[in-house]
This record gives structure tokens, sequence and C-alpha cells, in this order.
């Protein structure tokens, strides 16, 4: 149950103040509440369909999200097309919102309104991701009869059966190239009505179901081997490279080198069988022959040579 309803005067003075915002700043700007309210281009939508279909069309390329508090509860969020704007103008893109928040919402105390600082696309595709590994953990403890999460409840008892044939026949072969024809065949199912079941029941499409789990196995190689990228890709049945990058990137922000070199833990396995470590006050140093290798508190590897 909402916690916080705006009136209807609220909302028409909202989006009057976005509305002066974007001609200020020139920065195309949305406000929707978690209670189905859309605000954008002058304009109130308080139906919960129309808004939410309303947001599915949205045409933003670069985008930065400002989290929209009162009584410190998270009540909506504020969407800006970031395309072109710098970080000086989000940081003032932030104050002016909060004034203007506080000046259609005067009957809240100042301190009670909070915009806090905007969370960019890696961001909210890092909680996407997080939120995706929860699910599948979730999946993962359940017990072998069932993987449907049993608060979710099916069409049929068919149904049920299916989808467990189909979410074990994916967990037992992940490491394999898995196509939706595949999996319908093992579940008995058509590839249609099988892709229906997931996007209705585990609120998420076949291809992502999929990738996550693989994409989290790949952050474990990368993270602790050295492994080839190619060679990675390979054993959790990506035919091309090309297209493991492009999943992995699309889910984390960032591709397979760059995680693997900002998570360097694979020095570990490697050097702390033949060097010894030196605690320091505010970092681990390791010797080396020829390099000088640290481990700092933000965790991780730098090397410099020794004179």
């Amino acid at each position: 149950m909402p916690f916080f309803s705006a009136t209807a005067k609220n909302n028409h003075d909202l989006a009057h103040g976005l509305a002066q915002f974007t001609g200020l700043t020139q920065i195309k700007t949305l406000f929707y509440s978690f209670t189905g309210v859309l605000i954008q281009d002058d304009t109130v939508t308080t139906d919960v369909t129309a808004s939410q279909h309303q947001l599915t069309v949205l045409s933003l390329t670069t985008t930065a999200l400002f989290p929209v508090g009162i009584d410190h509860r998270l009540w909506g969020v504020i969407l800006c097309d970031t395309t072109n704007v710098s970080a000086q103008q989000l940081r003032f893109a932030r104050t002016y919102l909060i004034d203007t928040l506080r000046q259609v919402f005067v009957e809240h105390a100042n301190d009670t309104i909070q915009v806090w600082a905007a969370l960019d696309s890696t961001q909210l595709n890092q909680i996407s991701h997080f939120y995706q590994l929860l699910v599948h953990a979730n999946v993962a403890t359940t017990t072998k009869t069932s993987l449907v999460p049993l608060n979710t409840p099916l069409i049929n008892d068919d149904a049920y059966r299916s989808m467990n044939q189909a979410l074990h026949f994916i967990h037992d072969h992940i490491h394999q190239s898995l196509s939706l024809d595949e999996v319908a065949k093992v579940a008995y199912l058509s590839p249609s009505y099988l892709s229906r079941l997931f996007k209705r029941y585990l609120q998420t499409n076949f291809v992502s179901y999929v990738n996550t789990p693989k994409i989290t196995l790949a952050q474990k190689q990368l993270a602790t081997t050295l492994i080839p990228i190619h060679q990675i890709a390979t054993q959790l049945g990506f035919s091309q490279t090309s297209y493991f990058t492009k999943v992995f990137k699309q889910t984390l922000g960032i591709t397979p080198s760059q995680f693997r070199q900002q998570n360097r833990i694979s020095q570990i396995n490697q050097l702390v069988s033949q060097n010894t470590w030196a605690a320091k006050s505010s970092h681990m140093a390791i010797n080396h022959p020829t390099d000088h290798w640290v481990y700092t508190v933000s965790g991780r590897f730098t090397s410099t040579p020794t004179d």
C-alpha cells in the first residue's frame, strides 16, 4: 500500500516545475511515482497502465536516475536524459530538483524531501544484475523437485511439471549452448508457450534467464583464473566470443577484459605459493625477484619495479 499519495495540485505543480527545469537546462526530464503516476512534458498521467506503456516507448539513450524519497522512504524516481550533460550539470540538476520538490510539497518539512545522487546506466544495470542473481539464488536453493518459485501459481499441474523440467535441464546444462527450441522439446511444450511461461511466472525472458548464471560463472573464471576470454566463452556455451562480450557488457556495463583488469584475484593464485607476505600499516606486499607486487586496501594489485 503506498505510504504517500500526491494531490492533483501537487502533480500539476510538479509537472510545471519540471517543465521549467527542462526549459532552463535543456535536459529532458520525467518523474514516475511508485503509485503509478507519470509526469512528462508538463503532462500528468494517473492511469497506471497508460503510464507504464509510456515508459516502455521512451527513446532515451543515456540516462541518469534520481531516486526520490519522502520521510526517508523511496517514493519515486526522476529520470533525466544525460546526452551531452556534464557531471557538474548533473549536480546542479539535483539541487534544482530538490528545491522544486520542496516548493511543491510545502506541507512537508524541508528535511523530509530527499533526492539522492543520480544512478547512471551502469549502476542501474548492476542493480538489475543483482536482482537477477537473487532470482537465480532463490531458484538454486529450492528442492530438486521444484525449481519454480513456490509462491508462483501456474496455470495447471502440467505447466508446473513442464516448467520444472525446463529449468532443471537449463541448470544441468548451463555450460552448453541452450536454445528455446531445444529446452521446449525437453519440456514437451511449444517454444512460444514456454517463452510466455518464462515472462509470466519468472518475470524474465528465456535468454536472460539462461545468460545470467553464465555471466556469473564467467565472472568467477575471469577473476580467479588466467583462462583466455575466448576459451571461457566456449566453456559456457557461447559460439562466438563477440556475442559473449556483448552479453557480458550489457549485464555488467563493462567488457570481460575490463572486469578481469579490475579484479586481478588470479595474481594471488600465482604468487602466494612462491612469495612471502609482509604486512604493513595500510597494505600487504609480496616480494618477487623482478617486481614488487602491492595489494592495496582498495583490493587491487599494482606492480612497481624494484631498484
